[in-house]
C-alpha cells in the first residue's frame, strides 16, 4: 500500500518540528497587530513580540519605561492570545529591555 505524498511531507515537516516554528512565526505576528491595537502607536512602535517559547511570549522593548507602560494592557494582550492560539498553551507575556 502506497502512502499519499501528502501524508508524508506532513509528517516530515511535523517530525522537524517546523509546524511549531510556522505557529511561533504566526502567533508573534498576531501578537504585534494586537499590540498596535491595544497601546499608543509610541509605544507599540518600541515594542517587538521577539519569541514563544515555554509557553511564554517575550516582547523586546527599548528601555525600561516601555516596559512600565505596557504593565496594563499585559493582562489584555494575553488574554488575546490565548483566544487566537488555544492549544499553544501560552501562559504569560514578558518584556525584556534590549539596547539596538
Amino acid at each position: 500500500m502506497l502512502t499519499p505524498l501528502r501524508h508524508l511531507v506532513r509528517r516530515n515537516i511535523e517530525r522537524a518540528g517546523v509546524g511549531r516554528q510556522v505557529d511561533a512565526a504566526q502567533l508573534l505576528a498576531l501578537c504585534q497587530k494586537h499590540l498596535g491595537e491595544l497601546v499608543d502607536p509610541h509605544v507599540a512602535g518600541r515594542t517587538r513580540a521577539a519569541t514563544f517559547r515555554h509557553r511564554l511570549i517575550t516582547l523586546n522593548v527599548t528601555s525600561a519605561i516601555v516596559a512600565q507602560e505596557l504593565l496594563p494592557y499585559l493582562p489584555d494582550l494575553t488574554a488575546r492570545m490565548q483566544r487566537e492560539f488555544p492549544d499553544l498553551g501560552i501562559e504569560r507575556i514578558v518584556t525584556r529591555v534590549t539596547t539596538a
